[in-house]
């Protein structure tokens, strides 16, 4: 599928927060998810972007990378957890120890990512 159905009671576009210290990697992502007809908040390269960004706007979902350079994207994981707002990781790194084990099975695509793949989760966290 390559676009996301606005929530039924909304018309507004799907808003997902992209949470991303790379520009490489964030450029991506937010390609695919344009490509999906989604509107992006971000991408937020530091937790204290992506706090302001929520405090400002909300969000229907969120794509996070699991490390920002020399920080964790934990805080972020534990407000979108607390408000409900599905999220899943995208990292370069595959040791599930960068992030705490309440967080462990949430999805965890691995850089390079396929396109098919970030659009197959985020059109499963709307569904879900």
């Amino acid at each position: 599928m390559n676009s996301v159905e606005p929530k039924p009671s909304s018309t507004r576009p799907l808003r997902v927060l992209v949470v991303e210290d790379s520009y490489h990697a964030a450029t991506m992502v937010c390609s695919i998810l344009e490509s999906m007809g989604v509107e992006i908040l971000g991408p937020s390269p530091t937790v204290k972007h992506a706090m302001q960004t929520l405090d400002r706007v909300s969000c229907d979902a969120a794509v996070l990378d699991i490390n920002l350079g020399k920080e964790s994207v934990q805080p972020v994981a534990e407000r979108l957890r607390d408000a409900k707002i599905p999220f899943f990781f995208v990292s370069g790194y595959s040791s599930p120890n960068l992030i705490s084990t309440e967080f462990r099975s949430r999805v965890h695509l691995h850089k390079p990512v396929e396109p098919d793949l970030i659009r197959r989760e985020i059109d499963r966290l709307v569904a879900g």
